[in-house]
């Protein structure tokens, strides 16, 4: 491309170049040097650097926009830098235009009749074909030099006041064809006319290529689609003939195709000039706008207004139509994307950029129904409708049922890579319709607006320690904020502590549509996943077949604007955003350690209870799409766990140990639970988890005594306690930044004579197997309601014993102790009827039964839950063939 300027510029000086419907080099395509093409051979590959430097149009434009010129004189300015003539000021002269063919003959044609006859006379060589003398190519004996603004009238654009009546259209003398200096050959038997000037004899080489490609595909393919172009035998501007004129020339800085003069904007002739350098494809582009003025549009012009991007966006489709292995209509589609803003355009914004992209839209169209007529179809609707109407009603079921689709099309990865099938097209959304960012833990809000027939694409990526990954919907649904009142496990949340609150909203937007393409890692396929209806996603990126690698959030409406509309615009008032919520908090499984060791010290001895697991793992309970908001439960799903208990007292010495594999045995209720509370979004209690667990087994222990020696049993203890230390100690535990628990605490901190001390140190952990593979899991441990347990079968008596507010007292009780606000006490009763006793009377006293589920337990021990306004009430069982150990808490917020 710089070499073919180059030589222009070493003759023409300083040129500036003005709406280039592509580079005026356009680079060779397989299709066309499949076949006997010099035109193509011309082409040279562009540079792949970006200009950066201001267009012609862009500081013509700027200019306009303060003032520094009027309306008329920036149309005089664009005819100056189309058609290479020297009056163009050099503060004009910048960059080409990239991409874009001209229409500023169609835009000097539709404001002619207004212009004053000043402007009339000095602007209408410019609605002349080249090959007539008086015509912009017929004053290169101009004695204006470049830059040269003198011979330039500043223009008033103000509207003609009514008492001022409007100038009679000036003729425009096409009277004489210049013979001595153009040329022209008759492509074959059609009715089309390819002119030359003789002062470039190089040109008919291009000419005899343009007729080629005129005769072999593009006038039978187009027509037969479209129908022929208007025949311009009644014009003064004909060319001598009713046969359509095109006119090769290097003397432009874009190809055009203009209606013919007297100006017309519809149901009218046209003409068209291309430079010899261009490809076929662009010829094909052009004989489309030539056909697009034969329809009679009903709302203004065919060109420029209304129907404008219409005509740009179909005329680049018939470029793919009529060579479909060139590819020359791929140039445009950044612009589709991109408007140099932060703004997703719609489907039919005009930048002189964007409309040339929008082909992309009729290509979608065309491949998805197999039907080229579908293109026909929306320019006679446009007859009647405006240009959106007219695609709309053209597509089967309308935008709203194909814009969905298109969107995550145009992100072409398998299993939606139809575009790869169609046309090899692997081209991703840039620009303002795209946002692409690395997330890691915290909160990233979403878009919160989307224009009418636009899509935004927000790419993610994820840094390593982003686990947890939550979307929450603020387009459907109004997202506020709500002080959380729940409780998890028996510790109770009510100390402020908010979490968003989601209300489906009464109207919700008509058009949006959210869907989710996302892959995972290991998978060749991504997935899609429609959102439009979910208050919240989220996806645990530990585990295995939720591993994003990718997340694309695709926000798109299919409704049409109108008179009012400014785009779909989410109510954000005192509501939330759509967003992105990242923890670091593990949500596939947790492995560590945990132990509790049990210390009493009394006159008689001392007793120590150690119990540890090694290697002990939670595991979720829920997966994607079905994570909850705003806890995670998790499950003991392993570890290796062993107990040892030792007695050393003034007479009697005692000792016991066990131990068990806990792998495979997912154990469910609350007694082997842990939960995170990750859907916090302010207060004390975020990024805070609790939990318990326990084996509920009891172990043996054989104790000697001077006179004798005997076996006995020592109940089932929690061996993970957070819940505990939670609710007795009013501590609060909280993950660390990385997302590990870790921690300790005394339940019984306050007693002088022994102590209870948990510790624990868990951290996330990913999934190792496969993605796809189900973790195997075991069946939920049998109930302790139908589980049996030795001991006396005796009524209990009633005897009056030590107890707590608010829970009564259980007859037949001995060996009762208060240890801070827990009383431990003992019974022959069997463990069946203690807990028949207190479901009974507590339920009685207004308690309600919370135990998950009910009567879940080990063999020989079950924990009941009671809740009672904002009281909790802890009774643990433990039995053996002597009876039943009590311990009762109560706690209160």
């Amino acid at each position: 491309m710089h070499r073919f300027l180059s030589k222009f510029l070493s003759f023409l000086l300083v040129i500036s170049f003005l709406s280039a419907c592509r580079s005026a080099v356009t680079p060779p395509s397989a299709a066309q040097t499949e076949s006997p093409n010099p035109i193509a051979s011309l082409s040279s590959t562009p540079t792949t650097e970006e200009n950066t430097a201001p267009s012609t149009g862009d500081l013509i434009k700027t200019a306009l926009e303060n003032g520094e010129i009027d309306s008329t004189t920036a149309l005089k300015y664009n005819l100056y830098a189309q058609f290479l003539d020297k009056r163009l000021p050099s503060k004009y002269q910048g960059s080409p235009n990239p991409g874009t063919d001209s229409h500023v003959v169609d835009e000097l044609a539709a404001v002619f009749d207004s212009l004053s006859a000043e402007d009339q006379n000095a602007l209408k060589p410019f609605l002349m074909p080249p090959v007539y003398k008086g015509s912009w190519a017929d004053l290169e004996s101009s004695n204006a030099q470049i830059g040269d603004d003198s011979t330039i009238q500043e223009i008033s654009y103000s509207p003609r006041p009514a008492s001022i009546p409007t100038p009679a259209p000036k003729k425009i003398d096409c009277e004489t064809i210049n013979s001595e200096l153009w040329l022209f050959k008759k492509a074959g038997s059609l009715p089309v006319r390819f002119w030359w000037s003789l002062s470039r004899p190089g040109d008919e080489a291009a000419v005899d290529n343009y007729i080629t490609a005129m005769e072999s595909v593009i006038w039978k393919d187009i027509t037969r689609l479209m129908g022929k172009p208007i025949s311009d035998e009644k014009t003064t501007c004909n060319g001598g003939s009713e046969d359509l004129d095109i006119y090769v020339t290097p003397e432009i800085a874009s190809s055009a195709a203009p209606s013919l003069a007297p100006p017309g904007c519809k149901k009218t002739p046209g003409y068209i000039m291309i430079k010899p350098t261009e490809p076929p494809s662009t010829l094909a582009h052009e004989f489309m706008h030539v056909i697009q003025w034969s329809f009679e549009t009903k709302h203004g012009c065919m060109y420029s207004g209304e129907y404008a991007w219409l005509s740009e966006a179909t005329a680049t489709w018939a470029e793919d139509y009529i060579y479909p292995k060139a590819n020359t209509e791929r140039d445009f589609l950044e612009f589709f994307y991109d408007t140099g803003s932060s703004i997703a355009p719609s489907l039919n914004y005009s930048n002189k950029k964007h409309e040339y992209g929008a082909y992309l839209f009729f290509f979608y169209l065309t491949h998805k129904f197999d039907n080229n007529g579908i293109v026909r179809l929306v320019w006679d609707n446009t007859t009647s409708m405006k240009s959106l109407d007219a695609v709309d009603k053209a597509i089967p079921g309308g935008f709203k049922d194909v814009w969905g689709d298109f969107a995550v099309l145009n992100w072409i990865e398998q299993p939606k890579n139809d575009y790869k099938t169609w046309d090899g097209l692997a081209i991703k959304p840039s620009g303002g319709s795209l946002k692409k960012e690395k997330l890691k833990s915290g909160v990233w809000e979403s878009y919160v607006t989307v224009d009418h027939l636009a899509i935004r694409y927000e790419w993610y990526t994820f840094s390593e320690d982003s686990r947890l990954v939550t979307y929450m919907n603020g387009w459907n649904f109004d997202i506020t904020d709500e002080a959380i009142n729940t409780y998890m496990g028996v510790v109770p949340i009510n100390d402020g502590t908010k979490q968003l609150k989601f209300t489906k909203k009464t109207k919700p937007m008509e058009g949006i549509k959210i869907q989710a393409y996302f892959k995972v890692a290991g998978e060749a396929k991504w997935q899609l996943e429609d959102w439009t209806d979910k208050p919240y996603v989220s996806f645990c990126r530990d585990a295995a077949k939720e591993r994003l690698t990718d997340l694309v959030i695709i926000t798109s409406d299919s409704t049409q604007p109108t008179d009012a509309s400014i785009g779909s615009i989410a109510s954000m008032s005192d509501k939330i955003p759509p967003r992105i919520e990242v923890s670091s908090a593990g949500c596939y499984q947790y492995k560590g350690t945990a132990s509790m060791i049990f210390t009493a010290a009394g006159e008689s001895g001392t007793l120590v209870d150690e119990q540890v697991v090694q290697d002990v793992v939670f595991e979720r309970t829920d997966e994607h799409p079905n994570i909850p908001y705003p806890i995670l439960a998790m499950n003991v799903k392993g570890g290796q766990w062993s107990r040892t208990t030792t007695y050393n007292g003034k007479e009697c010495i005692g000792s016991g140990a066990g131990k068990t594999d806990l792998a495979g045995s997912m154990t469910t209720g609350y007694t082997n639970h842990l939960y995170l509370l990750y859907g916090a979004v302010s207060g004390p209690s975020m990024t805070r988890y609790s939990g318990s667990a326990d084996t509920g087994k009891s172990i043996d222990a054989t104790v000697i005594c001077p006179d004798q020696t005997g076996t006995g049993k020592f109940q089932s203890y929690p061996w993970f306690g957070v819940d505990w230390l939670s609710v007795v100690n009013k501590v609060v535990f909280k993950w660390t930044e990385d997302g590990s628990l870790q921690g300790t605490g005394d339940f019984i901190e306050n007693a002088s004579n022994g102590s209870m001390t948990f510790r624990w140190d868990l951290a996330p952990q990913k999934e190792t197997a496969k993605a796809g593979d189900k973790p195997e899991s075991a069946p939920a441990t049998a109930s302790a309601g139908s589980s049996s347990s030795g001991g006396s079968k005796a009524t209990a008596q009633p005897t009056k014993v030590p107890s707590l507010p608010n829970v009564p007292n259980y007859p037949n009780a001995a060996n009762v102790t208060q240890v801070n606000d827990s009383l431990i006490a003992y019974t022959t009763d069997t463990l069946s009827i203690v807990s028949d006793f207190y479901k009974s009377e507590m339920v009685k006293l207004g308690w309600a039964d919370v135990s998950t589920p009910p009567m879940e337990g080990g063999e020989n021990s079950l924990l009941l839950m009671f809740m009672m306004n904002s009281s909790v009430a802890m009774i643990q069982l433990s039995g053996d063939e002597q009876g039943t150990q009590i311990v009762i808490s109560e706690y209160s917020q």
